[in-house]
């Protein structure tokens, strides 16, 4: 199992749940391929996977403990309810490219406004 994890949401350094990591390790910046939308009736994005070159802009992590960590952010992350689904996905740190898990939205009709750098601001989270 991989132990790198992307996020872009309230998952990054200065977000909300960002406490929900335990002692991940910083990577660094990164992106992935995909769009990212402001979720309707919530506070938080969402990444939804695309084949257009859009980028979605974030953090990589390397998890201490993977297997515990992706089951509680999976719990975090309502997969049981189909809000958000983790999957093993490209990513780019730099020059270098690798595998990582992300979370993307799960409902097509949650889909808000999209946010067209791909990047969202943690000062936008509640």
């Amino acid at each position: 199992m991989t132990a790198l994890l992307f996020v872009y949401g309230s998952l990054k350094r200065g977000g909300a749940l960002h406490h929900e990591l335990g002692q991940a390790r910083f990577v660094g910046r990164a992106t992935i391929r995909g769009e990212l939308f402001q979720l309707k009736g919530v506070s938080y994005p969402g990444a939804f996977q695309s084949e257009s070159p859009s980028r979605v802009h974030g953090e990589l992590y390397k998890l201490v403990k993977p297997a515990e960590t992706l089951k509680r952010l999976d719990r975090v992350e309502a997969s049981h309810e189909r809000l958000f689904a983790r999957k093993l996905v490209d990513v780019w740190a730099g020059s270098r490219k690798m595998k990582a898990w992300a979370y993307f939205c799960a409902r097509e009709t949650m889909k808000g406004e999209r946010i067209k750098n791909g990047s969202f601001l943690i000062n936008d989270t509640v």
